[in-house]
Parts: structure tokens; C-alpha cells; sequence
């Protein structure tokens, strides 16, 4: 599998433009692919085969640079039918995530048919960095384990887990994750397993990273209990 070859180019220039950029300016476009994992214990329910085998269609993209983050499923396919549509809900294509270090702030907007609702996250990542490293997709990577406090009563807690990497000093990664030194190759979490596929160097293509636009804005634990 052919993966990220110019690393090297963008790690040398990565401390040069996050001096130099503006705050909104992306440094890298980067893209996962989707895996969900199927429990060998349990047989694939009926009707859901069409489900998982839909998932090489979607992709998550993450622009971001040292400070924020965009993270988004783009609709790669038109819904014709049911096994695309619940395709797309179990990715999270309805969602997208914000994140701005520097207030701090941590936003996951919802789609829900033609509004949007922008929900102010709760706590963030409590993060145990491990001594345990591999290559993912030609990247050094140091594994790290997450809990996301569900801040609900009556919620658990939610565990993650994420391989990251040092030589890119971004605290990014898909599906909203963040708070590590480095950016995250691959992460596990609600089942699904998101995988570095590509980074491409956007710093001199005049890439914006989103910010959070009009729209009902919800605390997080307001969202849960609708």
C-alpha cells in the first residue's frame, strides 16, 4: 500500500509555517479510512453485511494546523437506498468537529435534516502515553490510551485508543480526537478503527480550516438529554 512519501519534506517545514501562517491557514489535508470491527463472537446481524461493506466508500478528512482542526466525512456516494443512507450514520457523516486549542474550544456540529446544531463538547481525552511503538503506514507511532468522561450522569465513560505520531507535532486526529503530541495515524473507538491513509502538505494552497457558523448552539449534556 502505497502511503505518505514526502514526511520527511513536511516535517522539516512544519515548524517554518506554524510561525508564519495565519491561525485559519490549514498545514495538512490529511484522510483515514474507516474500519468497523466485527466481534468474531457474534455473527454480522442480517442486513448488515451491505452496512460494513460500504465502508471502503467513506473517508474522514482532517485539515489542521498547530492550533485548529476541521474534521469531516465527506458524502462520497449518493443515498439510493437504506444500506447507503445507515452507511453514512454509522461513520458519523452527519457529524463534523471543530477544534480550537487556543480558547480552548471543542465543537461537534450535527446535522439533523435542514438544521444544524453546534454541541459545546465536555471534557477532553485524559490521555496515558505508553512505551510502545510501531510503523502504521510507513509513520513512527506511540500508542496511547484514551477516556473520554461522559460529564452525564448515568453515562460511562468512553475508551479510546490511538497511535500517534512525534515527528509531526499536530494534536489532531479524526473523529474529533486530539490532546496528543503528535498527530494521530490510527485510533479505535465506538468500534470503528480510523487509518491514516494519505497527508498531503496544503500550507501553500490557501486552505482554510472551517470555523463553527450560525445555528443552535447546545451544552453537551443539554444535547443528550433532547
Amino acid at each position: 500500500m502505497k502511503t505518505v512519501l514526502f514526511i520527511a519534506i513536511l516535517c522539516s517545514s512544519l515548524s517554518l509555517y506554524s510561525q508564519s501562517i495565519p491561525s485559519q491557514q490549514a498545514l495538512i489535508e490529511a484522510s483515514y479510512s474507516i474500519r468497523f470491527n466485527t466481534r468474531t463472537d457474534k455473527p454480522v446481524p442480517p442486513g448488515a453485511e451491505g452496512i460494513i461493506n460500504m465502508q471502503d466508500k467513506v473517508e474522514v478528512i482532517l485539515l489542521c494546523n498547530t492550533a485548529k482542526a476541521y474534521s469531516y466525512i465527506p458524502y462520497p456516494f449518493d443515498i439510493k437506498d437504506y444500506t447507503e443512507s445507515m452507511a453514512q450514520i454509522l461513520t458519523g457523516a452527519h457529524q463534523s468537529f471543530y477544534i480550537d486549542m487556543a480558547t480552548p474550544s471543542h465543537i461537534m456540529e450535527v446535522s439533523q435534516d435542514d438544521d444544524r446544531v453546534f454541541v459545546e463538547l465536555g471534557t477532553p481525552t485524559r490521555w496515558t502515553i505508553t512505551d510502545t511503538t510501531a510503523e502504521i503506514n510507513g509513520i513512527r507511532c506511540v500508542f496511547a490510551r484514551g477516556v473520554i468522561p461522559a460529564d452525564i450522569v448515568g453515562f460511562n465513560d468512553e475508551k479510546v485508543t490511538a497511535w500517534f505520531a512525534p515527528e509531526y507535532p499536530l494534536p489532531f486526529g479524526p473523529g474529533g480526537l486530539f490532546g496528543l503530541p503528535g498527530l494521530i495515524v490510527q485510533a479505535e473507538r465506538l468500534g470503528i478503527t480510523y487509518t491514516i491513509k494519505r497527508i498531503r502538505n496544503v500550507s501553500n494552497e490557501q486552505v482554510k480550516i472551517p470555523a463553527p457558523g450560525k445555528g443552535k448552539y447546545l451544552k453537551y449534556a443539554e444535547y443528550f438529554k433532547r
